[in-house]
């Protein structure tokens, strides 16, 4: 599920405001947007200092990759186990898809091998 903390974002959602967003089991700070499906979240950068860094107008964003979870205020354990799960489920039955189509494919586009037929040798 993807969810922005910005305004004008389609993804906008006010639960955002007080979601608390992890990054490969460590928590951000400063989050804007937080995509669970594609594994991606925009944060703003900040300097050495802890200080947001901008250009005058816009305050820069970074965007981080990995593996994404979304915790919401009323969201007790469970619940986040059961969505992990079903979503680790979800890839684990997407990359099986994957393998059988490729396993297929490699069936359909296989060649006989070549058969020699030279005297004495077999």
């Amino acid at each position: 599920m993807r969810i922005s903390a910005d305004s004008k974002s389609p993804w906008f959602s006010s639960l955002a405001l007080c979601a608390t967003v992890y990054l490969d089991g460590e928590e951000l700070r400063h989050c804007v947007t937080a995509d669970e499906d594609c594994g991606e979240v925009e944060c703003f950068q900040l300097d050495k200092h802890g200080n947001l860094i901008h250009d005058g107008e816009n305050v820069q964003l970074i965007t981080k990759r990995g593996w994404v979870s979304v915790i919401y205020p009323g969201m007790d354990f469970d619940a986040w186990m059961r969505a992990r799960a079903e979503r680790v489920d979800m890839e684990y039955r997407y990359r099986l898809n994957q393998l059988h189509w490729i396993d297929a494919h490699i069936r359909r586009t296989a060649k006989k091998p070549l058969e020699l037929n030279i005297e004495g040798i077999k």
